[in-house]
């Protein structure tokens, strides 16, 4: 019955070879476990450390199982590595929940054995975290913390590296001067002590803070030293990520030569080194450039670009998917061939068990092909389910592009007709001033001056509306949540929108509960605020009224605005906020509007995390309703 023995034995090694699922998982476990436990405790933490940027799915999985036997061992100091390393990997797939919690469960464990430098290290992981959350003002908390350590420690390579964390959050929040002054300090340390990849990264950062500020010489130094340095140590991963970067900086010059031909040279360092995304990037750039140039047929081509790397990028993890499966089938086949040799040697030995030989390896073959055939047909059904859901996510893409296309011609079209209008006026009342100043009284120029006024403050709202939609399409707009009373900034946007609605004597009425704060980006709730009671004085006959008032729900507050106008007709209600010429309407008085307001509205408090819509009354008018956080 030995060979039975044994042939159970591989069974089991198969089984739980199925269950892994990775090779490569099997095969560090299988090295490690040879090792004391101790030792093989602390070996987990290199690899897993390796593993971080290139496989951290896998780096947590071995994480996992070596966290379990670090707790068996009681072996503290292996633990909080192993945590705060999968806090690492977690991070690097975006899971920020489960990072925060493991790097906050190993500071704590670091805490207990009074271990500053992983104390340090944790810090600055859970300062990465909320850098990546958005959160600015608490990853500067934490890495100033993990700063304050390693000052104490004299660890001149790691100051460095916090110093250039800690001022890319500074960047962020918008302090630049801050900043700045932290990437010096960074710099100086890295000359001084030759640390060649972290001066280049600094100089990166310095470029990057000094083209927002539009210092566009320090820009362009700083980034071209960087550059430098990357190709002097043949880094083209980070030559290709720097490219993207000269290529804003170029377009911002209007250098069109330089950026064309740093997009060439980025693509090539992206080749290089396989990165698709660095090369999605660059194309997504370049069609940019020829949609501002009106090349249609080049951006067309590079968008078709962008896209085909997208699906480049699926398909190569389903060509590694597939790989795996078949070097999985050749381990089980080889496997196999040796099993069988060896009943075959042991059946000329050992004749008088022939039966039962025979009987062990024909079941070990049905189970075996068994378990592949299950294994096939998931792998199967798990890589059509993602080849699913890629199209569709492809697909959604797509529309979301082409109706972002038909949203921005749209309103070119409409802002183009609404512009129009009140310059024409402009300029006839301007020229009529000009000819007949002598022959007109003064009542005649104070009416036709006052015509001249309202026309440009109309023209102005529309250009302010339209500037602000734009910086939020093209991606620039940067919202510093804050907390604010919402009592208060209401009372300075009534005060604003008495004196422009003063030729129709509506009344306002601020009946927001007092101490109302809330939570959120307060230029841009100001911005819906005054188009919200713009749009209601619109639409309300001379003597209206028009309430403001709030109520609570959960961890947010309705502002509603309410006036007793014409109301919304109930076709209209529904695309209210959506890019539709058909739906502009006249005011109580003929007043015109765009229709680009209601639609900064929706974008801007969606930003802020909240939601906005409409209503009609039962004595008529409107009420336009939109939520904010509550500060905590």
């Amino acid at each position: 019955m030995k060979i039975a023995k044994h042939i159970t034995i591989i069974l089991i090694y198969f089984l739980m070879l199925d269950l892994n699922g990775q090779d490569l998982y099997q095969e560090y476990t299988t090295k490690l476990n040879k090792l004391s436990p101790k030792q093989s405790v602390d070996s987990a933490v290199v690899i897993i450390s390796a593993l971080r940027n290139t496989q951290p799915w896998i780096g947590i999985k071995l994480g996992h199982y070596y966290l379990s036997l670090a707790k068996s061992q009681n072996h503290l100091k292996g633990m909080a590595k192993i945590l705060d390393e999968m806090g690492v990997c977690y991070r690097k797939l975006g899971k920020l929940a489960e990072a925060y919690s493991n790097s906050a469960d190993a500071y704590d464990i670091y805490e207990s054995l009074n271990d500053s430098v992983g104390m340090s290290f944790c810090l600055s992981n859970i300062g990465n975290v909320y850098f990546n959350y958005g959160d600015y003002q608490k990853a500067i908390e934490n890495f100033e913390k993990s700063l304050l350590i390693k000052e104490k420690l004299h660890d001149q390579k790691q100051i460095s590296y916090t110093l250039s964390y800690l001022g890319r959050a500074y960047k962020e929040s918008g302090k630049m001067s801050n900043a700045r002054e932290l990437f010096f300090r960074a710099l100086s340390i890295d000359k001084k002590f030759r640390n060649t990849l972290q001066l280049s990264k600094t100089l990166t950062y310095l470029g990057e803070l000094e083209l927002l500020e539009k210092n566009f010489y320090l820009s362009g130094k700083y980034l071209n030293d960087a550059l430098t340095i990357f190709r002097e140590e043949q880094n083209y991963f980070q030559i290709a990520n720097l490219s993207v970067i000269l290529m804003k900086y170029y377009i911002q010059m209007g250098d069109d030569n330089k950026f064309l031909l740093i997009a060439h040279k980025g693509l090539n360092s992206a080749l290089a080194v396989d990165s698709k995304i660095k090369q999605m990037e660059i194309e997504k750039l370049l069609y940019l450039f020829y949609e501002s140039k009106g090349d249609k047929e080049n951006s067309f081509l590079h968008l078709k670009l962008q896209n085909e790397l997208l699906t480049q990028v699926y398909n190569d993890e389903r060509t590694q998917s597939i790989n795996e499966i078949t070097d999985l089938y050749a381990l089980r086949k080889e496997r196999q061939n040796l099993e069988h040799k060896y009943e075959l040697e042991q059946l000329q030995s050992e004749f008088s068990n022939y039966i039962i030989y025979l009987i062990s390896a024909v079941a070990f073959l049905v189970v075996l092909s068994l378990l592949f055939t299950i294994q096939k047909y998931r792998q199967r059904k798990k890589l059509n389910t993602l080849l699913s859901e890629k199209t569709k996510q492809l697909d959604e893409s797509n529309k979301k592009l082409m109706d972002m296309i038909s949203v921005r011609d749209t309103i070119f079209s409409i802002i183009a007709h609404d512009l129009k209008n009140p310059f024409n006026h402009l300029i006839n009342a301007s020229t009529m001033l000009y000819d007949d100043f002598d022959n007109m009284n003064d009542d005649d120029k104070k009416a036709l001056i006052k015509t001249m006024g309202d026309v440009s403050d109309k023209a102005y709202d529309i250009l302010r509306n339209l500037l602000d939609w734009a910086v939020i399409q093209a991606g620039n707009l940067q919202l510093h949540s804050e907390k604010f009373d919402m009592k208060y900034l209401i009372v300075e946007v009534i005060s604003l929108q008495q004196i422009l609605s003063g030729y129709k004597n509506v009344t306002f009425y601020n009946e927001i509960n007092e101490s109302c704060e809330v939570y959120a980006d307060k230029n841009s709730v100001n911005t819906v605020l005054r188009n919200l009671l713009s749009n209601s004085v619109k639409f309300t006959h001379d003597g209206g009224k028009i309430e403001i008032f709030s109520e609570l729900r959960d961890s947010e507050v309705i502002i509603n605005v309410k006036d007793n106008g014409i109301g919304i007709p109930e076709a209209l209600i529904e695309s209210v906020f959506e890019a539709n010429p058909q739906k502009a309407r006249q005011g109580t008085l003929n007043e015109k509007g765009s229709g680009v307001g209601l639609i900064l509205c929706k974008e801007l408090i969606e930003k802020n995390g909240g939601q906005i819509w409409v209503s009609n009354t039962s004595n008529d008018g409107s009420v336009f309703s939109f939520s904010v956080p509550l500060a905590n």
